[in-house]
């Protein structure tokens, strides 16, 4: 009797086992449907980087009843395995409770990955493997997005690189504060979502968020910026300069005592640039949304300013670090890198602008590995005539000696001046000329922005007239091509010919000369360069002045 007893406890043990565990397995996957047809693998696709470079990665989900447990296998990092918890709270906002075992593999392994944007095709393809979303829904879709705990979906950075590519893809799910850096870089069709449940109403239901960005994220006007011109007092070399350096895209260097304005200046450069093209704003954002800067200029079409203070290390000047972060010279792409105390630059990060001076381009090379980032940027830079920088100024008296001069111009080499084609001298600007110029600028508080557009107009009808005639900027014009384009008539020939003879030419100087004549002479929209042409290029030489001066001439 009791033999027969225990076999019918252990068969209602048994059987109270496997009631427990079918309940427990339904527990666990509901509301995920067996009746639907769970697939137990799903695959959702998105992209990472590499550099500035674009790899597309497969986020394989896949999920089973047994011991609880959630694994990302790929080659991620710490923001990647910290996805786990993100993740699982967004989905549990839902309502739903998360399947037992959950494995996520990002394919390919052998890429390392980065970052956060990974969170929104982790959760989707853990949806779809449990059959809330269809597959075959998904298959033509890309999923980039940062998961708040409350399943809201968050910005992610570097965006608009991963989405310039072309995959096998029709639509491009994207945070919706990303929506318009994704439609400048991408012709497929962008959904702009702010939560994951608008992705999962999308998804199953076909209901699309509402897009209507507002005030918030709307087209906005052009930004009329209160820097202009017109707030220079004085100074019309140095601005003759600017317009120069803006029509022919040369590198320029202002030479002066403390507090002439020479920074005020530089600053005005890109106000008078032509707007940027869409390839140009396209090339521009890459970089800045890599490194999480503003995009909200470069956008509107302007050039970006970047000005590094003169500590600067040599990796956060040109790039690199554990990341292989893009630099200053790249956040300056198709626009202007300001380096204002010139030779108070480490001399290795001076010398590190010449490979992307030359080439535009700056490669940087790791034990990790190796990218290459865009640097096409305009050099401008300030300087004081000596240590002391009263050399020069009147009623002040420079205490600097020759040797210490000498010295002072020796902290720049001769490659990096020779790639500057204006040297420009900026003397000191008298008080009484400052007092009368703010005066005369609050009375007539609508003219300072008609300096700057006049002056842009120029500069645009110059530029489009080198790019149909050579295909690119007087400042990068070398070689055949400048022997193409220049064109001296018999006084100008006259004048080159006897400056030569007179003076310690070198053949870069010269091409420096040329380059400026040829500029000059598209302000006036003319074929041939004159005279005139030649000796104001001529004159932009402050700096062998005062070598001069410093070695006793």
């Amino acid at each position: 009797m009791r033999a027969l007893a225990r076999e019918r406890q252990g068969e209602e043990g048994g059987s109270n086992f496997r009631n427990k565990l079918a309940k427990r397995e339904r527990r666990v996957l509901h509301p995920f449907s067996e009746e639907r047809g769970v697939p137990v693998l799903a695959i959702a696709k998105t992209a990472s980087l590499y550099g500035i470079e674009c790899v597309p990665v497969r986020v394989e989900g896949r999920i089973r009843a047994g011991k609880s447990s959630f694994q990302i296998i790929g080659l991620g990092d710490v923001a990647i395995r910290e996805a786990r918890e993100r993740v699982s709270s967004a989905i549990r906002s839902l309502g739903y409770s998360l399947p037992d075992q959950i494995l996520i593999n990002l394919a390919p392994a052998e890429v390392k990955k980065e970052g956060s944007c990974f969170d929104l095709a982790i959760a989707v393809s853990i949806l779809c493997a449990a059959g809330v979303v269809e597959k075959s829904r998904i298959e033509s879709v890309e999923f980039y997005g940062e998961l708040g705990l409350d399943g809201t979906i968050k910005s992610v950075r570097g965006l608009l690189p991963l989405l310039s590519r072309s995959l096998d893809t029709q639509e491009l799910l994207v945070p919706y504060e990303n929506l318009r850096e994704a439609q400048l870089a991408s012709d497929e069709q962008c959904i702009g979502v702010r939560t994951l449940r608008e992705v999962l109403e999308y998804l199953s239901k076909g209901l699309a968020p509402n897009q209507d960005q507002g005030e918030e994220g709307s087209q906005p006007e052009p930004l009329k910026s209160r820097i202009t011109l017109s707030d220079i007092v004085g100074q019309q070399k140095a601005k003759e300069a600017l317009t120069i350096a803006a029509a022919g895209g040369h590198n320029l260097l202002f030479v002066g005592p403390p507090g002439c304005g020479k920074s005020m200046i530089a600053e005005r450069l890109p106000q008078i640039l032509p707007p940027l093209s869409r390839s140009e704003r396209l090339e521009a954002v890459k970089v800045a949304s890599i490194c999480g800067e503003p995009l909200e200029m470069l956008l509107q079409g302007k050039a970006p300013f970047r000005s590094p203070h003169h500590t600067v290390s040599d990796v956060a000047l040109t790039g690199g670090g554990l990341q292989l972060r893009p630099g200053e010279v790249s956040l300056a792409h198709r626009g202007v890198l300001f380096l204002d105390e010139f030779p108070e630059f480490r001399r290795t990060a001076l010398e590190a602008l010449r490979a992307p001076l030359e080439s535009g381009k700056v490669r940087v090379v790791r034990a990790r590995g190796s990218v290459e980032y865009p640097a096409s940027f305009q050099l401008v830079a300030a300087m004081n005539r000596c240590p002391c920088g009263r050399l020069g100024v009147p009623g002040t008296d420079c205490t600097c000696s020759r040797n210490e001069l000498l010295r002072y111009l020796g902290k720049l080499s001769q490659p990096i001046l020779d790639r500057i084609d204006l040297q420009v001298d900026c003397e000191a600007v008298p008080l009484s000329s400052v007092k009368d110029g703010y005066l005369s600028s609050v009375r007539e508080p609508d003219s300072p922005c008609l300096e700057t557009e006049s002056v842009r107009e120029r500069v645009e009808r110059a530029r489009l007239l080198q790019l149909e005639r050579q295909g690119c900027t007087n400042g990068t014009l070398s070689g055949s091509l400048l022997r193409k384009v220049i064109t001296l008539g018999p006084e100008a020939e006259m004048l080159l010919n006897a400056l030569i003879n007179k003076r310690d030419f070198s053949a870069r100087r010269l091409v420096r000369i040329l380059r400026v004549s040829r500029t000059l002479a598209d302000l006036e929209q003319r074929k041939k360069i004159s005279d005139t042409d030649i000796g104001l290029a001529v004159s932009f030489m402050a700096l062998s002045r005062i070598e001069q001066f410093a070695q006793g001439g």
